[in-house]
């Protein structure tokens, strides 16, 4: 596994319909993982986990950049061969 990427920080809070978590993400790291996703949107995938203590400013979350790369699909037999002889033509 490579080296974890922080962008950002946040906290849990106390919100009128229960806790959420806000978070403050660095744009200038994001737009350096951006891919396109298969609807043609820019897209980032960010992990949120809790940090061990909570910083001076009392952020107990982590933001990381996701590095999960999806495998490409397997190459069929068919693809492979463009030559083959079951062409209906």
């Amino acid at each position: 596994m490579s080296d974890v990427i922080y962008c950002g920080q946040g906290k849990t809070i106390d919100g009128k319909y229960g806790q959420f978590n806000s978070l403050t993400l660095d744009i200038s790291i994001l737009e350096k993982y951006a891919f396109t996703g298969k609807d043609g949107k820019k897209k980032v995938v960010i992990n949120a986990s809790e940090r061990k203590a909570p910083d001076q400013y009392g952020n107990n979350l982590k933001a990381t950049v996701s590095q999960f790369k999806p495998s490409p699909p397997p190459v069929t037999n068919a693809q492979q061969n463009p030559d083959r002889e079951d062409l209906p033509f």
